[in-house]
């Protein structure tokens, strides 16, 4: 029986290429991150929509929340429409598919050559960082009507608004 000695740590991971970087990689890891981003999304958005019950919210009503970030008030109401409920899940896909671009593609020259579990120790980080950018910077410039600041209203209308059952 022969030994295997395990891979040196500074090797690249498997499949990485040492070679410098040229247009058709760069253009590759962008059409990786966008698939990347399809993938992701489409996964979270089923994900939400299957387990809201179970954790005792109404799915459409959170797609609702969800729209009054880019429609403003003009989603709101007591009952969510198919408008508000598409424009949610519109905003929700368009979030997570930025974010897999930005980590992919535009940080893909660090991230490209990342092994499976590195990215999945960096999978829950990157979600609470890019969880919390959407609720406290993206969100507050769609509230305040792309006016970025402190000053803006800290509670914009998709927080304040609550469904009470008759």
């Amino acid at each position: 029986m022969t030994a295997v000695a395990p891979p040196e740590p500074s090797s690249p991971a498997i499949g990485a290429s040492t070679a410098p970087l040229t247009a058709s990689r760069r253009r590759s890891r962008w059409v990786a991150a966008a698939a990347l981003g399809l993938i992701s999304s489409t996964f979270s958005t089923i994900v939400s929509q299957l387990f809201a019950a179970r954790l005792g919210r109404d799915a459409a009503v959170d797609w609702m929340t969800v729209a009054a970030i880019p429609a403003r008030d003009l989603a709101l109401s007591a009952e969510p429409s198919w408008t508000a409920i598409l424009t949610g899940i519109a905003f929700h896909q368009w979030a997570d598919f930025s974010w897999a671009l930005v980590f992919f593609g535009a940080l893909g020259r660090w991230t490209a050559d990342l092994r499976p579990l590195t990215i999945l120790g960096l999978a829950l980080p990157w979600a609470v960082f890019s969880s919390a950018m959407e609720w406290f910077v993206l969100g507050r410039c769609f509230r305040s009507g792309s006016r970025c600041s402190r000053c803006s209203n800290p509670i914009g209308s998709a927080s304040s608004f609550t469904v009470r059952p008759p």
